[in-house]
């Protein structure tokens, strides 16, 4: 098949020409050009919309890829082969909305021919032609894949520290406090006895006492909520939303009609952590009065949806699109998820994550 060496090939044979261009300066172009894509460390390339053929693929790709050029002009279908089974389809998808868009971007795993993996990010761009109408998309593709990693070890290392935390309060700081409730509760007995009126204080403080214990448990439990089991999410979804009534005197519900299991603990952990912060901005910055939190499954996906009565999208965002947001939109990304957060037609902002199938117990 025949490919094109540089993008000048691409031009039609009449596409007009800057006057006083000369055969040998186009020849200079194409060397410049030639240069330039063989030193930059992205892939660059040209196919038509449909990914059926493509155009022009940049040096860079063999690199990346681990595979020659040529094997993408005479088999285009290689790279949908080469993107790892969980995340073909948001690579399909993604493709698929290119054309709606002025501009997608996706990250995903590809494996290369020695079986190792990397991870690509992805911007496309269709490119209209005079009548408006998309024959063909141009995209960049990068290697990602240390970024991810120290990702994935900042991550970690959180999570650790999560733990930690909740370790330390729950088999330390509660256990003390309960120790003291108990001689606590041994010398208001002893001053009853007495018949001596600090009985009453002694009383009154060891009703407080057990309420901050209970409170340190929920905040342990919250540093770390996730267990090991397959039901672990669905548990701790159901144990915060209890939580959140509590702590903040609010509605907050959950539903899950049937049950949900997920053996994927890194993707329930983040699952968690998104509607944490989706409720933390919805009360904090929305001012809702009323929180839905539901879990629910269709053709190989989990949508979990975090659904508010508060000011709205504007006022949300306007107040919480600093570090909140993004951290949930970087958590979705590391499980493959896609995050979108819109506004209700009435009132109040719909969170909703989708996960893949992989995140869903066998």
């Amino acid at each position: 098949m025949v490919q094109a060496s540089t993008l000048t090939d691409l031009l039609p044979a009449n596409a007009p020409v800057p006057s006083g261009t000369e055969p040998d300066s186009l020849s200079e172009i194409k060397e410049h050009f030639a240069h330039i894509a063989g030193a930059i460390h992205e892939v660059f390339w040209i196919s038509q919309v449909d990914l059926f053929r493509f155009l022009y693929v940049s040096p860079a790709f063999e690199k990346i890829w681990g595979m020659p050029c040529e094997t993408l002009y005479n088999q285009p279908e290689s790279i949908i082969d080469s993107v790892v089974l969980e995340d073909r389809m948001r690579w399909i998808v993604a493709m698929a909305e290119q054309a709606l868009h002025p501009q997608t971007e996706v990250e995903y795993r590809i494996q290369r021919p020695d079986g190792t993996i990397r991870w690509i990010r992805t911007r496309l761009f269709p490119m209209p032609d005079e009548r408006k109408e998309i024959h063909r998309v141009a995209g960049i593709s990068e290697d990602i894949t240390d970024r991810k990693l120290v990702e994935c070890e900042i991550l970690e290392f959180s999570h650790r520290e999560r733990r930690k935390m909740g370790q330390e309060i729950h088999d330390g700081i509660c256990q003390r406090l309960t120790g003291i409730a108990y001689m606590l509760k041994t010398l208001e007995q002893d001053l009853a006895n007495q018949a001596s009126h600090e009985s009453e204080k002694a009383a009154y403080m060891g009703r407080l006492l057990r309420e901050s214990i209970e409170q340190a448990r929920r905040l342990a439990r919250g540093l770390y909520p996730i267990e090991l089991e397959a039901h672990g999410l669905m548990s701790a979804l159901q144990e915060l939303a209890i939580n959140v009534e509590k702590l903040y005197s609010v509605e907050c519900f959950f539903e899950c009609q049937s049950p949900i299991l997920m053996n994927d603990h890194e993707a329930a952990t983040h699952l968690y952590r998104i509607t944490q912060e989706a409720i933390a901005n919805a009360i904090t910055h929305g001012r809702a009065t009323q929180l839905v939190i539901s879990l629910t499954d269709g053709i190989g996906v989990i949508y979990l949806r975090i659904r508010d009565n508060g000011k709205g999208l504007a006022q949300n965002l306007e107040e919480a699109s600093g570090m909140g947001v993004r951290i949930m939109q970087y958590r979705a990304r590391m499980i493959g998820a896609k995050l979108t957060i819109q506004e209700e037609p009435e009132s109040g902002v719909l969170v909703t994550c989708v996960l893949p199938l992989r995140g869903i117990a066998s």
